[in-house]
């Protein structure tokens, strides 16, 4: 003999798995890796060591991104 979908059985197997479906999603989005600016600059209070800190991180972006250095993305407003 066949049950019949009743709208309380349905909401009884529906609404749970509907949850655990809603959760594992988020929890899974969550965990995801945003990328973050791989190129950090950390001030160290010498004019000196941050200026010449300043300068590697600028040949270092130049040499990544094929010749674009940050002041030309400045310039063009952020977009390329």
């Amino acid at each position: 003999m066949m049950k019949h979908l009743t709208l309380k059985s349905s909401l009884y197997w529906g609404l749970p798995i509907t949850l655990l479906v809603g959760s594992a999603y988020t929890v899974g989005k969550a965990r995801t890796h945003n990328p973050k600016n791989p190129i950090q600059f950390v001030t160290s209070g010498e004019t000196g060591q941050d200026s010449e800190k300043l300068e590697h991180i600028r040949a270092d972006w130049h040499q990544r991104n094929k010749g674009m250095g940050l002041r030309d993305v400045s310039r063009s407003g952020g977009g390329v």
